[in-house]
């Protein structure tokens, strides 16, 4: 429901005040009344308002500040409110009624044989209008169960009408825009009458209150209003006006592709959202026609709506091709239609999925015994990431931070293999990368390879690296005895346990450890006995791993 609102009438310049000492015998009357022509005058077809507040005054600035009332009354079931018991004077008169604002003057007269005064009240239907932006999961533009809201989303509301009158007049270019960032708080900002912005917090829609009847487009914002970056939040704003001016998109199009990430797959820069912004929004709002807009929200605009015609039509039909936009219009009473696709469908709430880029994140860290798990003394490691396509072209690249490790990849494409690669670092990840390597990325360090459908509802992929000081164990043969073994030494210096699998001349494999390096010293050593040895040559093939990485084969020979 929309907030109550003040309808104040004017008096004329240098009006007196009410004479105190006249007889109290004079009554002010009128209607407050539903203006559903804006003419100005009661006629027929607009409706009274009841239970609406008059309050007279005696002088037009007190009547602006609505201080120091002299008398308040309210409107029967017909709208009509009276004053009675007045002295002699000029009374100026307001009303609040909720839902509406102030659509003319009133000022009224009484004095000598004039006893009664006639201040009929008009009034405009505002409406509330509430815009949800959530997690468009499969992206199929509808919000199914389980979609949550999403915060931090900047949404745009234009009146279409006023933002001509503004551009028309030059008021719009004339906007110190560095004023209005600075006084923004929360994401919100008004740009004269004609252009709202606001950004979702708290899990909640976005209300934009007090709508007056007109038509409108819904928008989500190139950009998103984050607080504290004003320098960054004016130039956007001021590239945004200038688009919305002359349709240009050349100022928004300049600017650090950073600026203007949404997280939107509608709304982000790498694809050709500001382009059709520029050629469709600008064309749109200065299409549209006065007199077609009061027909269509005027008495037939029920005939109308179904079938939306003329200039609206027009501009309706260039807003179709933009993402992440509606139309709208408020008519006379109050009620908002949605004529996004050229047919009405009445609703007060908006919506808008966004459908996020497929993100990798995860946390970096030294993984001291190689199992593949950050426990528990196991610090952050910075390193660079980097996402690339089969082909090597990147994507996305992030270092972490020291203290932290954790990291994230974002603004990354569905349907598409992606692969990882590590750099920055001297050790080895703990799990190595088993899949396929593609010719242009033979040799980057590769953790992890991903591919995200557009149509499933995952848009994010957990990705924990850990790197390890990994080397292979040496192995040292000692002299083959004269019944054909020998002793075999593994050293390992590595603080994790090494799992070893020997075996000679191709025979059957046998299973050992050797334990990782001591706090004080600075290997740890296996010694086992190898038997089965020919005369001449022997090879010893040495299968190692630690904890959850695969090392490979360290091959020996031995004489006998």
């Amino acid at each position: 429901m929309a907030a109550a609102l003040t309808i104040s009438a004017v008096a004329a310049v240098g009006a007196a005040a009410p004479a105190a000492a006249t007889p109290s015998v004079y009554t002010v009357t009128g209607t407050v009344f539903h203006d559903a022509d804006r003419d100005g005058v009661l006629s027929l077809g607009d409706l009274p308002l009841p239970k609406a507040t008059v309050e007279l005054y005696g002088s037009a600035e007190d009547a602006a500040a609505h201080t120091g009332a002299l008398r308040s009354v309210t409107t029967n079931a017909l709208g009509v409110y009276s004053a009675t018991g007045l002295p002699a004077g000029t009374y100026f008169a307001t009303a609040s009624a909720d839902g509406y604002r102030s659509g003319a003057a009133a000022q009224t007269t009484v004095h000598g044989l004039s006893l009664v005064g006639v201040a009929d009240l008009p009034a405009i239907r505002q409406t509330d209008l509430t815009v949800t932006v959530f997690a468009d999961s499969n992206g199929n533009g509808v919000r199914d169960a389980g979609e949550s809201a999403l915060n931090g989303k900047t949404v745009i509301l234009i009146d279409v009408l006023a933002t001509q009158k503004a551009i028309a007049d030059g008021s719009l270019a004339a906007i110190d825009v560095g004023s209005a960032v600075a006084g923004a708080l929360g994401g919100s900002l008004d740009l004269g009458d004609a252009i709202r912005f606001r950004t979702t917090a708290n899990g909640q829609p976005i209300t934009f209150t007090d709508v007056p009847e007109g038509a409108y487009v819904v928008m989500r914002s190139p950009f998103n209003l984050t607080i504290g970056e004003l320098l960054a939040n004016t130039s956007r704003v001021t590239a945004l006006i200038d688009l919305i001016g002359s349709g240009s998109a050349d100022a928004l199009l300049a600017m650090d592709p950073a600026l203007l990430d949404t997280g939107d797959l509608s709304t982000t820069p790498r694809n050709d959202y500001l382009t059709k912004l520029a050629s469709g929004l600008s064309r749109a709002v200065a299409a549209v026609d006065a007199a077609d807009t009061e027909r269509l929200l005027g008495a037939d605009a029920s005939a109308q709506l179904g079938a939306v015609t003329g200039t609206v039509a027009q501009a309706a039909g260039l807003l179709a091709g933009i993402p992440a936009t509606h139309f709208a219009v408020v008519d006379h009473w109050g009620t908002s239609y949605q004529l996004t696709d050229l047919t009405a469908r009445k609703t007060t709430d908006f919506l808008f999925g966004v459908r996020q880029h497929v993100s990798i994140a995860g946390t970096v860290f030294n993984d001291a015994n190689a199992n593949g798990k950050k426990d528990g003394l196991e610090t952050a490691e910075s390193v660079t990431l980097t996402a690339y396509r089969a082909d090597g072209t990147v994507l996305g690249s992030t270092r972490t931070p020291s203290l932290i490790g954790s990291y994230k990849l974002g603004g990354l494409p569905y349907d598409t293999d992606i692969y990882l690669g590590l750099s920055g670092t001297a050790k080895t990840p703990s799990v190595r990368f088993t899949g396929e390597v593609p010719p242009a990325l033979a040799d980057v360090t590769l953790v992890g390879s991903y591919r995200l459908s557009g149509t499933d509802t995952a848009d994010s992929v957990t990705q924990d690296i850990g790197l390890a000081a990994l080397t292979a164990p040496t192995a040292t043969a000692g002299a083959v005895s004269a019944s054909g073994t020998a002793t075999l030494t593994l050293t390992n210096t590595m603080s994790a346990v090494v799992s070893v699998g020997y075996r000679v001349n191709g025979g059957a494999s046998t299973a050992s450890t050797v334990p990782a390096k001591p706090l004080i010293g600075s290997a740890g050593t296996r010694t086992v006995t190898l038997t089965g040895l020919v005369p001449g040559e022997n090879t010893v093939t040495i299968d190692w791993s630690a904890g959850v990485y695969d090392g490979g084969t360290v091959t020996l020979s031995v004489v006998r």
